[in-house]
């Protein structure tokens, strides 16, 4: 099959959880033996869309990857534009909904030219938010399937995401409360074919001598003796939540209510204040997350917009259990489906929480195990795969007709 998907940025540098999905698949589809290309952008900071990768195409892990430059950085006037366009978004004036589309970026023009040449079995686009997305679905002449990655905000509802939505030929979810939430917003899209794809995890065990080696090193390499740690890995950002997770274990480090400390990794976009109790480290490479991830008393996720999370199934598998914020509808799926995760939604149950887990380890252990299994049942690759392959295909045989053969629309 030629799969062809179309991401604003791409690449084993970026760390966004849609363009990681898109990254993913590709890999895993292409180590299938399909023929699977990549358009994208040249640009790695969906802050500024500066122009930093190379133009032109490469080979990467099996795929054909396409960049192509941007005209321009994110505008500086983008966030008054965004309290105009986003106040009442589903009356938005349609210039004005134009204006701030190609003022958020990425800008490409090139891109958007490359969308409209792809003859490919199928298009795979992803995420809703960005040009490549929003005017791209315009352009595309093969079936369509996006993966919106879709969460609780404002831009859902301007009406260029409705069109594009709503012309695609097939819907993929990475959650039931993703589908939930875009079939409310954008009601077209309960008529289309639809799956929930997930994403996939490495299924190997880790030997235990290996395991215990991964966690010395990282307890060494961070200072933290035999001291227990919870941690938070993902972006370090006020908008996922971070800033909020070092306050409120500031607050329990203060009152005596923290067995242990809290340990934020991950790139920094803004750095929370210092906080006592809390360790913030950066970035960090595989083997010290996966000493982290394996030596924590649990992962907690305080992000509420998140449409999957995969670093839960990689705790999971690091047999480390989770705790997730309430106000996320995704990650408390997860935990609940999986009885792998404890939820809280302030600082006091946050309290009873790691309290929790780290006195009674029977519990923390089996709360591990139980989250492995919903991984290993649902989320391997071999899983996901099963399951969208013969999605495309469904996809594929039922497309509109001025895209099944690649029709200009």
């Amino acid at each position: 099959m030629r799969i062809t998907f179309v991401s604003p940025r791409y690449g084993n540098s970026i760390h966004g959880g849609a363009e990681t999905g898109v990254r993913l698949l590709a890999i895993n589809l292409a180590a299938t033996g399909h023929d699977v290309e990549v358009h994208s952008t040249t640009a790695e900071s969906m802050a500024t869309w500066a122009d930093t990768l190379a133009a032109g195409t490469t080979i990467e892990d099996g795929v054909t990857v396409h960049r192509h430059r941007t005209t321009n950085r994110r505008h500086r006037r983008f966030d008054s534009l965004s309290i105009k366009v986003l106040s009442d978004p589903a009356n938005v004036d349609p210039s004005l909904e134009s204006r701030w589309i190609e003022a958020q970026g990425p800008h490409s023009p090139e891109l958007l030219d490359a969308i409209a040449e792809v003859d490919s079995d199928v298009v795979v686009m992803s995420p809703y938010l960005y040009e490549p997305t929003i005017i791209g679905a315009r352009r595309v002449r093969s079936p369509l399937v996006i993966h919106p990655a879709s969460h609780d905000e404002a831009p859902l509802r301007l009406p260029c995401v409705g069109s594009a939505l709503a012309s695609a030929d097939g819907i993929g979810f990475y959650t039931d409360a993703e589908r939930l939430l875009t079939e409310r917003v954008i009601p077209a899209t309960r008529s289309l074919p639809q799956m929930l794809v997930g994403l996939g995890v490495d299924s190997e065990r880790i030997e235990p001598a290996q395991r215990e080696r991964n966690i010395s090193t990282a307890r060494s390499a961070l200072g933290l003796g035999e001291e227990p740690f919870y941690l938070s890995l993902g972006r370090v950002d006020k908008g996922k939540g971070t800033h909020t997770l070092v306050e409120m274990f500031g607050q329990l480090h203060r009152s005596g209510r923290s067995p242990g400390r809290l340990v934020v990794a991950g790139p920094i976009v803004d750095r929370p204040p210092s906080t006592p109790g809390v360790l913030v480290v950066g970035p960090v490479e595989e083997t010290l997350k996966h000493g982290l991830l394996s030596g924590a008393t649990a992962l907690i996720n305080p992000s509420a917009m998140e449409s999957f999370s995969l670093v839960l199934l990689e705790s999971w598998m690091a047999d480390t259990p989770v705790i997730v914020t309430s106000a996320c509808a995704a990650t408390v799926e997860h935990s609940r489906r999986s009885g792998g995760g404890v939820v809280y939604s302030d600082v006091d149950q946050l309290a009873r929480a790691v309290e929790l887990l780290s006195s009674q380890p029977e519990l923390n252990a089996s709360l591990a195990s139980k989250g492995r299994t919903y991984v290993e049942d649902w989320y391997t690759w071999p899983a996901i795969l099963a399951r969208y392959l013969p999605f495309l295909v469904q996809v594929i045989t039922h497309a509109r007709p001025t895209r099944r053969a690649g029709a200009t629309a």
